[in-house]
């Protein structure tokens, strides 16, 4: 088997390779730098791309409060505060995404406000793998 990175000539066959799963996503911008840790594609007998693994950088948002510290509106005009900010250093790192996870007991009533701010609900199932030793 012979892999190599990702090369901008390849964008067509891997965004082929998109296209053909059929799945409803958008692709990431392939060529631009910063959003990937790994871009590897495996070539076939004749050199070109056959499968491809795309290591993308995502951002897990966690946001941390004393639930019953404050009245709810201050609670929520604090968050929002911390909403921009985060959004706004996200984008400077260039990131172009970020993901939170909500635990069960707050995804009714959170997720809608989430909503709200333009989050959308991803449908497709979360898994993880630890990278240690």
């Amino acid at each position: 088997m012979r892999y190599r990175e990702y090369q901008s000539k390849d964008r067509p066959i891997i965004e082929a390779m998109h296209k053909a799963q059929g799945y409803d996503y958008a692709l990431p911008p392939l060529d631009d730098s910063r959003l990937w840790i790994t871009r590897m594609v495996i070539l076939d007998e004749k050199g070109v791309p056959c499968q491809a693994i795309l290591g993308r950088l995502t951002s897990e948002a966690m946001y941390l409060d004393f639930p019953d510290a404050v009245t709810p509106a201050t609670r929520m005009r604090r968050f929002l505060s911390l909403h921009q900010l985060a959004a706004n250093e996200g984008r400077l790192a260039g990131m172009d995404s970020v993901h939170v996870w909500l635990p069960p007991e707050i995804k009714e009533k959170f997720g809608g406000q989430l909503e709200r701010l333009g989050w959308q609900e991803y449908t497709w199932p979360t898994f993880m793998k630890k990278l240690g030793d």
